[in-house]
C-alpha cells in the first residue's frame, strides 16, 4: 500500500477500536463544512455576504465591513442586521415580514435571522440522499449511531440524517435536564425553526460566551467518557478552540501524546497523492499560552471515516432515550407510587437482552464462563 493507503487504514483501525475500547457510542461534532458539503450552504463569511448583496438598501460590498472586523465576524453579523432592522421597518406596511417578528419581545436582530431561516429552509427543500453527488457517503452517515450531536449549524440536516435523535435549541441545551442523555441533538447556536434563537450578531455571541461556562458543564461528560469526532470545522475555528480550551485542563494528556478519545476529521478538496504523509495529530493553540494535541486524519471523501464510526446496533433511538429517561424517574421518585414513567413503553421492551445490555448487565452465559474459569 502506498504511504496515505497506510496513514488512512491505520487511523480508521484506531478509531474503530477505541469506539470498541470504550464500550461507547462516538458524539459527533458537526460544523458548516458539513452541510457545505451537502446542501450547499454558504460559510459565515459568505452567508454575511450573501445577505449584504440580498438587501434592497445595500450600501456597501462586504469588504466595507470586514477590512477591519474579519476576525469580528459578529460584529459584522450586527452591522448587517442594524441594516434589515432599517430596512423592515421601512417596509413595515408592505408585508414583506411576518406581523410577528415587529413584536417588542424581539430583538432588532430578528428581521435577518428571519431571512438567515428562510434561505436555509430553501437550501435543504432541495435535499435528497438519493441521486446526490455524496449519497455513498450520506448512505453510511446515517447507519452511524451517535450517542448525541452538537452542532453551530442552523440549517436541519441533521435533523434528516438523524431522525430519531432528539432536537434541543439555542438555551434550552443549558437549561434542559436531559439534554446531555442519549439520543439527542444539540443545536447549541440555534436553528432556522427557531429564529430568535440563531447566534449570529455580537450581543448573541456576547449572551453565548456568557454562559459557555455553563454549556461546558453540560459537555464535560462527553469529553470524559465518550469518542469525540470533529467533521466539517477547521482547526482555526474560535467555537472549537472555545470549547476545548474550557476543557482542556481536566482532558489534557501527556504533551507528546494526544487526547486519546478526540479526533478531527479535516477534509480535503484535490486528491490525496498516494505518496502523501499526512500527520496522525495536530497541537491546537488555545490562547493565553494553553494548546491541547489532538489526534488529525486528512480525508477526500468521508465515506470509509463513516463507515469506522458504525457499530452495528439495532436498537432504536427513541426506545433508549425513553428507557434512560424512564430508568432517572424510577431513581429519583419518592414512592414507588410517584413514578414518573411511561409503564407501557418498558412493556414493549421484550428482549431481555437488549435491556440487560442498555442498562450495563453481562449476559448469563458470559458470567457463567468467567465463573468456570
Amino acid at each position: 500500500m502506498s504511504n496515505y493507503e497506510d496513514y488512512r487504514s491505520d487511523s480508521l483501525y484506531k478509531i474503530s477500536t477505541l469506539l470498541n475500547d470504550s464500550n461507547s457510542r462516538p458524539i459527533l461534532f458537526v460544523g458548516a463544512g458539513i452541510s457545505r458539503r451537502y446542501i450547499s450552504s454558504p460559510d459565515w463569511i459568505g452567508l454575511l455576504e450573501y445577505f449584504i448583496e440580498a438587501n434592497p438598501n445595500k450600501k456597501y460590498p462586504i469588504g466595507y465591513y470586514t477590512q477591519d472586523r474579519m476576525d469580528k465576524l459578529p460584529e459584522v453579523g450586527s452591522l448587517i442586521a442594524n441594516e434589515y432592522y432599517d430596512f423592515a421597518w421601512q417596509k413595515q406596511a408592505e408585508g414583506i415580514f411576518p406581523k410577528e417578528v415587529y413584536s417588542t419581545s424581539f430583538s432588532r436582530s430578528i428581521f435577518l435571522k428571519q431571512r438567515i431561516s428562510e434561505f436555509l429552509g430553501s437550501k435543504m427543500s432541495e435535499f435528497a440522499v438519493n441521486g446526490h453527488n455524496y449519497q455513498e457517503e450520506l448512505e453510511a452517515l446515517i447507519r452511524i449511531t451517535p450517542h448525541a450531536v452538537v452542532t453551530t449549524n442552523y440549517d436541519m440536516l441533521m435533523e434528516h440524517i438523524f431522525p430519531k435523535h432528539n432536537p434541543i435549541i439555542g438555551q434550552q441545551v443549558i437549561r434542559a435536564r436531559e439534554s446531555t442523555n442519549y439520543g439527542h441533538l444539540l443545536k447549541i447556536h440555534g436553528c432556522v425553526t427557531q429564529p430568535s434563537e440563531i447566534v449570529i450578531s455580537k450581543e448573541d455571541y456576547d449572551v453565548f460566551m456568557g454562559k459557555q461556562k455553563y454549556l461546558i458543564a453540560k459537555l464535560l461528560t462527553y469529553f470524559m467518557e465518550y469518542p469525540i469526532i470533529f467533521l466539517g470545522y477547521a482547526l482555526s475555528d474560535e467555537n472549537i478552540k472555545s470549547i476545548l480550551s474550557d476543557v482542556s485542563e481536566i482532558i489534557k494528556s501527556d504533551d507528546d501524546e494526544p487526547v486519546s478519545n478526540i479526533w478531527f476529521i479535516e477534509w480535503q478538496e484535490d486528491p490525496i497523492p498516494d505518496k502523501a504523509k499526512a500527520p496522525t495529530d495536530k497541537v491546537v493553540d488555545l490562547g493565553n499560552g494553553k494548546t491541547i494535541r489532538i489526534n488529525y486524519l486528512l480525508v477526500n471523501s468521508f465515506t470509509e471515516l463513516f463507515v469506522s464510526l458504525q457499530q452495528n446496533i439495532n436498537e432504536p433511538v427513541d426506545i433508549i432515550r425513553e428507557l434512560e429517561n424512564n430508568i432517572y424517574n424510577i431513581v429519583k421518585s419518592k414512592t414507588v407510587t410517584n413514578l414518573e414513567v411511561d409503564v407501557l413503553d418498558i412493556r414493549r421492551i421484550t428482549d431481555i437482552d437488549i435491556l440487560s445490555t442498555q442498562l450495563g448487565f453481562k449476559p448469563i452465559e458470559e458470567m457463567a464462563t468467567v465463573i468456570v474459569r
